[in-house]
């Protein structure tokens, strides 16, 4: 019968080894983060709700019901953990997990130091305040120089300065807009 268990409730061993944690609090880049499911300990690592700490890390997340596969794209970086997967991928390369993600209460949690540091974040825990910060690094911005043509006309920036973030060009609006007529 334990046989038919695992195979008919393949996490029903997942949630008996979880530990809920309400009293550790997380903080990326010091704002703190709230989850409708607690942080959990799991073989001594800490679990997170995937959702609530990718949007905080502001990631783009994508979830793969058929191959129980999690996607997260940031600052082009990209990682991927497959339920109860020791094995994650980040930019394409194999990682070992000291613990695989897992469901735990309908929620995918997923090993905090791992994110963290797979979108090259420091991940600091301490013991007295009960806390575990993830400091993520700033996200890089360069100036352009180089002229921009709508409707083959130069568009005049003024002193604005166009930026680029991750290799995605911004303009600013107004600028735009005040110098396309339509003809």
């Amino acid at each position: 019968s334990t046989l038919a268990l695992s195979i008919f409730l393949p996490n029903a061993h997942a949630e008996s080894t979880i530990k809920e944690m309400k009293d550790i609090s997380i903080f990326i880049n010091d704002a703190p983060i709230k989850f409708d499911v607690p942080p959990a300990i799991k073989d001594k690592r800490t679990l997170v709700p995937l959702r609530a700490i990718f949007e905080a890390m502001d990631e783009t997340v994508q979830w793969d019901e058929k191959t129980k596969a999690i996607s997260a794209i940031k600052n082009e970086r990209f990682i991927r953990l497959v339920i109860d997967s020791d094995v994650a991928q980040v930019d394409g390369e194999d990682y070992k997990l000291d613990v695989s993600a897992t469901i735990y209460k309908n929620r995918t949690l997923v090993p905090l130091r791992f994110v963290g540091e797979a979108f090259n974040g420091t991940v600091v825990w301490d013991e007295k305040s009960r806390k575990i910060s993830i400091t993520l690094p700033e996200t890089t911005f360069e100036k352009i120089d180089a002229p921009v043509y709508v409707n083959d006309k130069m568009i005049d920036f003024g002193s604005i300065a166009r930026i680029v973030r991750n290799g995605v060009t911004f303009l600013p609006v107004d600028s735009v807009l005040n110098n396309v007529s339509e003809e």
